[in-house]
């Protein structure tokens, strides 16, 4: 449940949720981890290399610029802190200038109680409007720590603020500001005011020191967050954690005033003593270390999964490999200690050449792009679930994707109840109902807006099915062409398709048939396996790139609103989607030819695609004869790409050497299926735009125009640009 108020927060109640998968930072599989390896620390100094000099060029400032932080707060609840708990969410929300989600953690039985604190606060004005809170219960028997750890997982952001139960409330304003990034200290470590050597807390000061491990509340980066939660004794074991991902570091820093409070250390380390840590099993040698053919049908393959809120923890294994081989010929033996119980940790040491397609991007961009998926739905339910069961059983390679679903006034109970139950495991869902009928258009347009130039849009409409290797492709595209090598990179590409055209539909005689590796060979393409660009929008499965998704918001405002041309102006002569009256995709296709932009096309051998179109009754696709529904079918149902068997390889890599071709090597089609150049592209539109707008002298100024739509439509008047903008969002 989600309440959103011009003037207050909103709150996400998530109830009941299945456990969230938090993104792997250095993964490829559910439990198994490629640590590439790098000498030395991320650290520049040319100072002596003693440690306290080192802690002391690492505080000196933070490593993320300020307009990229952003910070996610864990709160737990327990009986005891219920009372201050309106108390300590109006401490959060006044330091709240990095602040975007606080996540409220609590057993069951507190959750009328803690709607009602929440209800107070939101009442009580005063504070960011941009934060939003979430409610999460935590499983009977689970401990508070435990209870962080695993929501924690569901941060989205820069950083994660790991909470008590008491919150900020015995701690020094100095101190708040540290934690909530307000304070020029490192954001590189684990950062906080309580922490241990061996039993022993360590006094906070002004100048950081190590610790083994900190207790809440601390601050850390959310890539430093392993997959894996620690069923007991969860902050000293992450600190072990992080003295191995940062050596000679130890597991973090202890910062803050003299003023702080150590109450929290000092009881902590009092319950510590009392406890025995269970005896860690030596690996036995009874098990089979006979080698396997693949990886495919194992580890990769997500089949050898410990269920850990199943089975109870017999005991913790952390596999140190030297190679994907070693990884092939103990992968039995690993499987079989998960089966019976044990947690179990792989790393895998490898060098830049086991990365594919290492040279086309930067290793570190890896995890900087964020795909949203948008699902739009109505009233097909048995359609709706078959998407999100697609969309369940894909590979994300530990990244973590949340989930929109955006459903219609008009969605039936059925839909509705497919909705209710549904689990996602790789991020938050969020859920969104019209209250008001608004049709194809605006569900479509209004199911996603990028939050930053990383965030990119996957749309779906419910009548899709993807591919289990379909965010592969997706990945793979985007680290190449928008985080790649600057020669292969293009303003003008607007996004990835994952469906393979089988027929053009713009020309003005009709639908035409297109088998893109047979025009390829045709006009004798090299490879005719290629992927391409093409100017035709898909809407059958696509990321949308967010400054030409922001562009066309803007531009469909202009054309909606009749500001300069009537809605039935022909801005592409001869395209049979001038006469489309309800569709989206008409100003969309109006934009690309403008712009000259271009989509990025699959091409896979009989057409085997990332995503397929069932062709369902719906607003385009209305009531038909069964031999003409069939026929129609036919045309747009194509077969999607599976994993592959242990003994094949990925069908993803049918790509010209094996690797996704260069920018200047990609074939170009117009909107008409023909091929033309980039430049020619860019040229046909800047002519048209002059025919429209009459602004001759302006394109030859300005020649290839940024992603402002004023741009586009040569509009210099500023105070108008502003009265327009406040008229299309309705303030």
């Amino acid at each position: 449940m989600r309440s959103r108020d011009a003037d207050h927060p909103e709150i996400d109640i998530l109830e009941n949720a299945g456990p969230s998968r938090q993104a792997m930072r250095h993964g490829v599989s559910n439990n198994v981890y490629f640590h590439h390896v790098q000498d030395g620390l991320n650290v520049t100094s040319n100072k002596t290399t003693s440690s306290t000099a080192l802690i002391l060029d690492l505080c000196k400032g933070n490593t993320d610029t300020p307009e990229l932080l952003s910070l996610t707060a864990v709160l737990p609840v327990v009986p005891s802190s219920l009372g201050s708990l309106e108390t300590q969410l109006r401490t959060l929300l006044e330091y709240s200038r990095y602040l975007s989600d606080i996540l409220i953690t609590y057993p069951a039985a507190l959750q009328s109680q803690i709607r009602r604190s929440m209800l107070s606060v939101l009442a009580s004005g005063g504070h960011s409007a941009h934060v939003e809170m979430s409610l999460s219960t935590w499983p009977s028997g689970t401990d508070e720590a435990t209870a962080v750890f695993h929501v924690a997982q569901q941060a989205a952001t820069t950083h994660v603020l790991l909470l008590g139960s008491d919150g900020l409330e015995t701690f020094d304003d100095r101190t708040k500001e540290i934690l909530l990034l307000l304070e020029p200290f490192s954001t590189m470590m684990p950062l906080g005011p309580r922490g241990l050597i061996g039993n022993a807390c360590v006094t906070p000061s002004e100048t950081p020191q190590k610790a083994d491990y900190l207790l809440p509340p601390f601050l850390l980066p959310t890539s430093l967050l392993p997959l894996e939660y620690f069923p007991a004794y969860t902050w000293k074991t992450l600190g072990e954690r992080m003295s191995q991902t940062q050596p000679g570091l130890a597991g973090g820093l202890v910062v803050g005033s003299s003023n702080s409070s150590s109450a929290g250390c000092s009881q902590t380390v009092t319950s510590i003593s009392e406890e025995v840590l269970p005896d860690i099993p030596m690996l036995a040698d009874d098990y089979s270390l006979q080698p396997v053919e693949s990886l495919g049908t194992t580890i990769l393959n997500d089949t050898c999964v410990a269920e850990y809120d199943r089975i109870p923890l017999s005991g913790t294994f952390m596999l140190l490999l030297d190679s994907t081989a070693d990884l092939r010929s103990f992968s039995s033996a690993a499987c079989r200690l998960q089966t019976d119980g044990h947690e179990i940790t792989t790393v895998v040491r490898s060098s830049e050449s086991d990365l594919v397609g290492r040279g086309d991007f930067d290793v570190d961009d890896w995890h900087v792009p964020r795909v949203d998926i948008s699902v739009i739905t109505n009233d097909r339910p048995h359609s709706l679930e078959r998407l999100l069961t697609s969309l369940s059983s894909a590979r994300y390679f530990g990244d973590a994707l949340n989930l929109r679903v955006n459903m219609e006034q008009t969605a039936d109970p059925e839909t509705l109840q497919v909705v209710n139950v549904f689990r996602w495991n790789y991020g938050q869902v969020f859920l969104h109902r019209r209250v008001i009928h608004g049709g194809l258009l605006p569900a479509v347009v209004e199911s996603w807006y990028p939050h930053s130039n990383n965030s990119y849009g996957l749309i779906l409409e419910d009548d899709v099915e993807v591919s289990p290797l379909f965010y592969a492709w997706i990945k793979m595209a985007l680290l190449r062409y928008r985080y790649g090598q600057q020669e292969d990179r293009s303003s003008q590409l607007f996004g990835i398709s994952l469906y393979q055209q089988k027929n053009l539909e713009l020309r003005p005689d009709g639908r035409h048939p297109f088998n893109a590796r047979n025009a390829f060979a045709a006009v004798g393409i090299a490879n005719p396996n290629t992927p391409y660009l093409s100017q035709i929008p898909c809407s059958w499965g696509a990321v949308y790139f967010p400054e030409h998704w922001k562009e066309f918001h803007s531009y469909l405002s202009f054309r909606l609103s009749e500001y300069a041309w009537d809605t039935d102006q022909v801005v592409i002569p001869g395209a049979r989607s001038n006469k489309w009256t309800r569709s989206w995709k008409k100003y969309f296709i109006e934009l690309v030819y403008l712009r000259g932009y271009i989509m990025l096309y699959p091409n896979f051998d009989d057409y085997v695609s990332l995503s397929t179109n069932h062709l369902e009754i719906g607003s385009h696709v209305k009531n038909m004869s069964t031999e003409a529904y069939l026929r129609k079918k036919r045309m747009f149902l194509l077969p999607l790409m599976e994993l592959p068997s242990p003994e094949q390889a990925s069908g993803l890599l049918d790509l010209p050497n094996g690797r996704l071709p260069s920018w200047s090597s990609l074939p170009s089609l117009d909107l008409l299926g023909l091929p033309v150049d980039e430049k020619a592209m860019i040229q046909r539109g800047l002519a048209r735009k002059a025919e429209l707008t009459g602004c001759d002298e302006w394109v030859a100024e300005r020649g290839i125009p940024s992603h402002d739509v004023w741009d586009l439509l040569c509009d210099s008047d500023q105070l108008f640009h502003h009265k327009f903008r406040e008229g299309s969002t309705g303030q």
